[in-house]
């Protein structure tokens, strides 16, 4: 939850991280005015950063299958929330907001990135951009905040 609340707040208070911050959202779930489906509650709880964690998930599927049945039942008994009409205009994201992601910006095949299973140059590809995007806003932030430290 600490990743995410600092995520919102380098959004939100700094200016020269925005960009960066795009390169660091790879997907998106798809639950904008639907509720999660069952495959892909499945998929997002195997996720996997690394092809090494076939080893350690491969066992525990039985019990990752299971997970993913009830949550899929906990989908379905949660409404999808809709704001007011009222908050959707006073947040509506710039047209040029490079953070303004969704799934319709998930990959052709969001499942590979997911269980790790993408060709190892394209794999490299987004480790580079998204730890690249990581370590532009460490140093930014250190350099900005290290006098409080």
């Amino acid at each position: 939850l600490e990743v995410y609340w600092e995520y919102i707040r380098c959004y939100m208070e700094e200016d020269d991280c925005v960009a960066d911050l795009a390169d660091i959202v790879t997907y998106c779930l798809p639950v904008e005015k639907q509720k999660e489906s069952w495959f892909f509650g499945l998929l997002y709880i195997s996720k996997m950063t690394s092809r090494l964690g076939w080893l350690v998930n491969l066992p525990l599927f039985p019990f990752v299958f299971f997970v993913s049945i009830t949550r899929w039942l906990v989908m379905l008994t949660c409404r999808v929330p809709v704001w007011p009409p009222e908050v959707e205009e006073a947040c509506r994201p710039d047209e040029n907001d490079p953070v303004n992601k969704g799934a319709e910006h998930n990959p052709p095949q969001v499942w590979r990135p997911m269980l790790a299973v993408q060709g190892k140059k394209r794999y490299e590809e987004n480790y580079a951009r998204e730890r690249g995007a990581m370590d532009r806003i460490i140093a930014r932030l250190k350099a900005k905040y290290s006098s409080f430290v």
